[in-house]
């Protein structure tokens, strides 16, 4: 609109807003708060092909789990694991950080080559898809909470679980890791609309 705000303004309009209409909001560090929130899905249960809109936070599959808890802080990523791969930045298995996703295939569920929604067509090997340089598909994502472990929807235990990559069965062919948060840590508002 062409309006100079400074953060007195938004604040005071947010306020009126959340006052005046329902709506919800808070300022948040996005990192921080995937981090806090996804270890509260422990134990949610797992089912194939979930929706966001419709069955999460009850019901999650690997790459809706990720997506969700993207989702709860105002980031907005594909809702594949094949292409939430190509969404996020390439990032070496040695310099990976909390809030990274990480990337596998297994033989327990449909494998993809090549993006289906994010970028149509563009197939994994271009980007060099596998950790050990190889063409490998993608079937699984997770996210990484530091110390060597990463939650993920399991469809193997049913649930949301928390436990090592290294040991993990559904990690055990690794594919790549990608980061969807930047190293800016600015603070970000977060609204939720009224139904």
């Amino acid at each position: 609109m062409g309006l100079k705000l400074t953060q007195s303004d938004l604040l005071s309009i947010l306020d009126k807003l959340q006052k005046y209409s329902g709506f919800v909001w808070e300022e948040l560090n996005p990192l921080d708060k995937i981090l806090e929130i996804a270890p509260k899905y422990v134990g949610a249960p797992y089912s194939y092909r979930t929706s966001i809109t419709y069955d999460a936070p009850r019901l999650f599959d690997c790459s809706a789990f990720t997506a969700f808890i993207y989702s709860e802080v105002g980031i907005a990523i594909p809702r594949m694991s094949i292409d939430q791969f190509f969404f996020g930045d390439p990032v070496e298995e040695e310099d990976i950080k909390p809030g990274d996703l990480i990337f596998a295939v297994s033989d327990s569920a449909k494998i993809y080559y090549e993006s289906i929604e994010f970028l149509p067509g563009l197939k994994l090997s271009a980007r060099g898809g596998s950790a050990s340089g190889g063409e490998r598909g993608i079937n699984h994502v997770g996210l990484y909470l530091g110390d060597g472990k990463v939650i993920h929807a399991n469809g193997g235990t049913n649930n949301v679980a928390i436990e090592s990559y290294r040991d993990s069965e559904r990690f055990k062919n690794l594919c790549g890791f990608r980061r969807i948060v930047r190293e800016n840590r600015d603070n970000r508002f977060v609204v939720t609309l009224p139904a």
